[in-house]
């Protein structure tokens, strides 16, 4: 029998095994602002930043999203809640609740992907031109998104939140 023959057998074995060793590692997630869409084909925008101990925190997003409301009417809805949120890993979860807006966002950061769920709820108004301003419940249901890293860092923390706080920035 050769040497050839009885060292192909030993190679193929020790190249797979290398192969698992020197794989390339899973990619960190990376500060900056992504952008992407819900299941309703509608835009989400959100950001991270550095915490400035090498953490990365949640900083907010903004969303539209569509609210089948009590009355039967749809509305449309177009909010962002500016946060200050530590990710745990590659998480984070956010839940705003104000005056007239709830706001739950769910998250999953993988390299410069972002993978996530929504659900957005807020009293509107049941007719604008009305001097009755009569409001009515309406609820986005939920919404899974998928966004894309598009700038990388620039993004600063909002101050003056502390950890785990959000608030409503813009409609």
């Amino acid at each position: 029998m050769s040497t050839r023959k009885l060292l192909v057998p030993a190679i193929v074995p020790l190249a797979a095994l290398l192969g698992l060793c020197f794989a390339a590692p899973a990619q960190a997630q990376v500060a900056g602002t992504y952008a992407g869409t819900t299941s309703q084909g509608l835009t989400i925008s959100l950001s991270l930043a550095d915490d400035g101990s090498g953490g990365l925190v949640f900083t907010g997003q903004t969303t539209q999203w569509n609210e089948p409301c009590k009355t039967g009417d749809t509305k449309f809805a177009w909010w962002g809640v500016g946060a200050y949120t530590p990710l745990t890993g590659n998480k984070v979860s956010q839940t705003y609740t104000g005056n007239a807006l709830w706001e739950k966002v769910s998250m999953t950061f993988t390299g410069t992907t972002v993978t996530g769920k929504f659900s957005g709820s807020e009293a509107t108004y049941t007719d604008v031109n009305s001097s009755t301003y009569k409001t009515e419940a309406c609820h986005s249901g939920p919404l899974t998104f998928t966004a894309t890293l598009q700038a990388v860092s620039g993004v600063q923390p909002h101050s003056g939140l502390k950890a785990g706080e959000a608030r409503q920035i813009s409609r």
